[in-house]
């Protein structure tokens, strides 16, 4: 796995990820949404330096586990350096989830940004639900950076302008023209 692209933008990685979550927001769904009350088991598909897990577990109840899979050496490296001391069992596996198997042991498979990176989205999402043990859940942090940057604007300045953003943007764009204020 030598060369692995996302290796080389931790950096990256750790000064973005604090835009995607709101932490209360993270607490209703567990409360309100998920409902999860007793402890759970969790894989994280794509863990990446396991951000997910570090703003998931804390809310979770206590004896929940976190197992991070990773095909990038370094970011497996860094995610063991930071889950050092964490209060709760991790484990960190090096690994291209595309070749491997996955036995029925996990209450939750979560994964963030990972699906729209993989050419194969529905083989990973039968690995997901392999993995998982009846009654099991899929939660997946999609969030697609294109629809997100169409709302964007900055006096004078159209994030389109420099990235293609497609019709949403021109649509948000347009209105904006037509109103003098955007619409998210």
């Amino acid at each position: 796995m030598d060369g692995y692209y996302w290796d080389s933008k931790i950096d990256y990685l750790s000064r973005t990820r604090w835009l995607y979550y709101n932490d209360d927001y993270l607490n209703f769904l567990l409360s309100n949404v998920w409902k999860i009350t007793s402890p759970v088991r969790i894989i994280d598909f794509g863990c990446g330096y396991g951000y997910l897990g570090t703003k998931l577990m804390p809310l979770l109840p206590e004896g929940s586990t976190y197992t991070g899979v990773d095909a990038g050496a370094r970011l497996i490296e860094h995610a063991k350096e930071i889950f050092q001391q964490a209060p709760f069992k991790t484990e960190f596996i090096l690994s291209d989830i595309q070749e491997m198997d996955f036995n029925q042991q996990y209450d939750i498979v979560v994964c963030h940004a990972f699906l729209l990176h993989v050419e194969n989205p529905k083989e990973i999402l039968q690995k997901m639900t392999d993995c998982l043990v009846d009654r099991g859940r899929i939660i997946c942090f999609e969030t697609h950076w294109i629809s997100s940057m169409a709302s964007y604007y900055l006096d004078g300045f159209y994030p389109s302008d420099v990235v293609q953003l497609g019709f949403l943007r021109s649509y948000l764009k347009e209105i904006h023209n037509d109103v003098g204020k955007m619409v998210t």
